[in-house]
């Protein structure tokens, strides 16, 4: 709603700005919500309305002239309200104004929410994150999938950020109660992120930060621009959990033989082998052509996704890899990626009944 209402404002010259929220249906205790922002403004083309909820979009560089702005807000609202199970349009005529609308779930208010229940001990089955707003900032397409899913267990509501400058711009933009950082992200990486966010707000969220490759210099660096601590991959399902209660200043505390656990079941063995088995034909890929631009960004993906499950001897192999990639031919290394990929085919054949809990 404020992204909105700041657009129309800003576009609008003269004339009217016209704010209505009613809710649609009630049923089971979820809400359906439709809320839309009228405006006389300037209008836009149609052919330029569906370009506009892309990423950095504007409707034309004069645009971003006058007005200033990423062009990032009409992308950021469409993810938030189909997040919340809604979704986002627009109608408009050049000349006539435009009214953009959306819609969203919410849950029925009860009596006793999460955020107020009595301190204690909780079952890891329980959504103890329920009634907060989170932002992942990580720019890997399957750790984010992994990492929603688990936060979503837990009753959290989740925005994600593919880089650093999307990060910024959404804390700037939306209310969120917890950010959870990726140290290694493109455009900007987490720790300028981080140091922007806490010094563009006097009441930033707390950052807590992400990484499967951490030094001790590193860490410091992230709490040294404002982050409450760092979490390393492999995640650990307790510690990410109890680590964002704290940090909300929760004086509860999930216990750590507490059945149950999402980590195991959020994510299907085969998306993770595929995604294993992804990055090692772009490693190939890039051997094979000579263009090693991107190898260390692979490799710390592949880093990450076996951290991710505590795959810990593969993680070795990795790490070895990429200690000694410049230094051997290509024919040595492709020669160790097929140790790699074997070494993930026995791991996946040895588990009868897969267990990635951390």
């Amino acid at each position: 709603m404020s992204n909105l209402i700041s657009n129309a404002i800003k576009f609008t010259d003269e004339g009217f700005i016209k704010v209505r929220m009613r809710c649609t249906s009630l049923d089971k205790g979820i809400i359906v919500l439709e809320c839309s922002v009228a405006d006389s403004g300037k209008g836009i083309a149609q052919d330029k309305i569906a370009n506009l909820f892309d990423p950095f979009a504007q409707e034309g560089t004069s645009i971003n002239r006058r007005y200033g702005g990423a062009g990032l807000g009409l992308a950021i609202c469409k993810r938030l309200a189909n997040t919340m199970g809604g979704d986002v349009k627009i109608d408009s005529e050049v000349g006539r104004g435009s009214t953009i609308s959306f819609t969203c779930q919410l849950f029925e208010a009860q009596a006793k929410n999460a955020a107020t229940a009595n301190a204690g001990q909780l079952s890891l089955s329980e959504q103890v994150l329920s009634g907060l707003t989170i932002l992942l900032a990580e720019d890997n397409p399957f750790n984010q999938k992994l990492i929603v899913r688990l936060l979503k267990g837990y009753g959290a509501i989740c925005i994600v950020a593919n880089n650093g400058r999307e990060a910024i711009d959404i804390a700037e933009k939306l209310h969120v109660d917890l950010i959870l950082m990726d140290i290694h992200m493109p455009v900007i990486d987490g720790v300028t992120a981080c140091e922007t966010i806490v010094q563009q707000s006097g009441e930033s969220p707390p950052i807590s930060g992400l990484t499967a490759d951490i030094t001790q210099a590193e860490q410091q660096r992230i709490i040294t621009a404002g982050a409450l601590g760092v979490q390393s991959k492999p995640i650990k399902e307790v510690d990410l959990v109890n680590a964002i209660l704290n940090a909300l200043s929760d004086q509860r505390e999930v216990l750590e033989k507490a059945d149950g656990g999402l980590l195991a079941s959020v994510m299907p063995v085969e998306e993770l082998k595929a995604a294993l088995y992804d990055n090692l034909e772009k490693l190939e890929d890039q051997l094979n052509t000579e263009e090693r631009s991107s190898l260390r960004d692979i490799i710390h993906d592949l880093m990450s996704l076996c951290g991710l499950y505590g795959m810990g001897e593969l993680r070795e192999l990795v790490l070895e890899f990429r200690a000694t990639y410049g230094a051997l031919s290509v024919k040595e290394n492709l020669i160790n990626i097929k140790k790699i990929r074997q070494h993930i085919q026995d791991f996946f054949e040895a588990q009868a009944e897969p267990d990635f809990g951390g």
